[in-house]
């Protein structure tokens, strides 16, 4: 008996009596994506130094042949390649047109990533003999998450989907995923000491492995290096924690890098996504829940002074512009000298390579506060669907993906891998030579631990709605916000029967 013919039935049934009212609620949540957080450093120590791991330095792992292979693969352009983006591509209708037998992968992303995610597929099959894999593809989280649900509800989910393990919880109780602890226990390539361990527990519920975190993205500061010297400032730290970084420096530094005019030149340009606010909030050591995600702490001192800096910068201090005055958008502000900082996640790099290209750039930490310096790196995993019929191929390629050919691919799209190996080794040599050693430590020592619950979704939308009539309209304050939006979240959590809590 293989693997796929113990996939239960029941897990079928059970994940289908909750698809209509789970399509419903995604539908309303508006177009937040990605995220994850908290307080305190992970387990798994950085190398001392850098490592010297290669593609061909992989070879150590069951995979070495097939990294090498996918390596040369993924780097192809030619026709071979592009008739393989044709073939692995769908239709922008999303009409399901696979065959009996091929693998359905679900993804979304913008063009750039797709196109990675293409050649990732090709490559796949060039090196499985017989192997077919499709890719289903759409540009929006929002659009793709209401995608699955809704094809999963008519009985033809997709096979293999990538998900943002903060939105897993919604679904822990449901049997929507494929359980991996079976294979996982057997596999020659995957193995949970490879990867950041706060990564790898992220991909659970229950206590069962149902996904393996294939990235992280954690959020840092692209800087202007050449506004800093005509200031005649000293260029950010290169490392977390470093001394001269600190709230109270950072705003300083926004002030005397801030130039009025008629071409004015902002310090800094925040999201308006509320989850911005989390590196500031953990710095002061506080959050949005309480320890054990059953209380809403929105109007407690350090989260209340995290909402508050990051309003003063844009609203008091003007060092970071309002959407009126920041039209041209990061990229093109950025690349035209009109804004010195903006906090990204890693796959910024992709883009500033090819349009940032007038002035040079780096990367920063987040400035400490009390408890630190943290960031939030929203990351994304691989899993099954617990309806697929094909579990044995859908683990196969979730396997290799996950694995160091896989991983590999992950530094063309720019987000950090979590296999250690991968991420110590190849990420840190491309190019430009940037300082990729420090996003690297976010990610394993500075990532902050998101309170996820089973009403995420709903709490995200509410939270995000009204924090943008704050901090884009200047249409409250954010005590009013704070004062408003508890009783509401406690409500949602009072409805909540899972709760992710995992410990650093």
């Amino acid at each position: 008996m293989t693997w796929s013919d113990r996939s239960s039935r029941r897990q079928f049934l059970g994940m289908l009596a909750v698809q209509a009212a789970a399509v419903g609620l995604l539908a309303a949540c508006g177009g937040a994506v990605a995220a994850t957080s908290a307080t305190a450093s992970a387990s798994t120590p950085a190398p001392s130094s850098a490592p010297t791991t290669t593609a061909a330095a992989l070879s150590s792992t069951a995979a070495a042949s097939e990294t090498a292979a996918a390596s040369t693969a993924i780097s192809s352009t030619g026709s071979a390649s592009q008739s393989a983006a044709t073939a692995t591509s769908v239709a922008a209708s999303g009409a399901i047109s696979a065959s009996a037998g091929t693998l359905r992968v679900a993804i979304y992303g913008t063009a750039p990533q797709i196109q990675v995610w293409t050649k990732l597929l090709s490559s796949y099959q060039q090196l499985h003999a017989g192997a077919k894999a499709l890719l289903e593809s759409t540009p929006s989280g929002d659009v793709f998450y209401n995608k699955v649900l809704a094809e999963a509800a008519g009985g033809t989910p997709s096979d293999v989907m990538m998900f943002e393990t903060k939105r897993m919880p919604v679904y822990a109780n449901q049997s929507f995923f494929l359980d991996l602890d079976g294979p996982i226990a057997t596999s020659a390539q995957v193995h949970p000491a490879d990867y950041f361990s706060f990564s790898w527990t992220k991909g659970q519920l229950h206590g069962k492995q149902y996904a393996i975190s294939w990235d992280e993205s954690p959020a840092v500061i692209f800087y202007n290096p050449d506004l800093f010297k005509q200031n005649g400032l000293n260029l950010p730290p290169t490392t977390w924690n470093a001394p001269g970084w600190d709230l109270a420096s950072f705003l300083d530094v926004c002030q005397k890098l801030a130039k009025g005019g008629d071409k004015p030149v902002f310090a800094v340009h925040n999201s308006d996504w509320w989850v911005y606010a989390l590196p500031y909030i953990w710095a002061n050591g506080a959050d949005v829940l309480n320890a054990d995600y059953t209380k809403s702490t929105l109007t407690s001192a350090g989260t209340l002074a995290g909402f508050q800096y990051l309003y003063d910068l844009r609203w008091k201090y003007h060092v970071d512009p309002t959407p009126a005055q920041a039209k041209l958008g990061d990229t093109k502000m950025f690349d035209q000298g009109l804004l010195a900082m903006v906090p990204k996640i890693p796959d910024f790099a992709s883009s500033a390579r090819q349009e940032i290209t007038h002035v040079p750039w780096e990367v920063a930490p987040y400035p400490s506060g009390s408890a630190g310096a943290w960031t939030r790196s929203p990351d994304d995993a691989l899993t099954a669907s617990a309806a697929t019929r094909l579990a044995d191929d859908a683990w196969k390629f979730i396997e290799w993906a996950c694995g160091a050919p896989g991983q590999m691919v992950l530094i063309e799209i720019g987000r950090v891998p979590t296999r250690i190996d991968v991420a110590y080794g190849p990420y840190l040599q491309q190019t430009p030579a940037i300082n990729w050693r420090m996003i690297v430590d976010g990610t394993q020592n500075h990532q902050g631990n998101q309170a996820v619950t089973d009403q995420w979704n709903a709490m995200d939308a509410l939270l995000k709605s009204h924090w943008e009539d704050v901090f884009d309209k200047n249409a409250s304050s954010p005590q009013t916000f704070a004062d408003a939006m508890t009783g509401p979240v406690d409500a949602l959590l009072a409805k909540a029967t899972y709760r992710r809590i995992i410990g650093r």
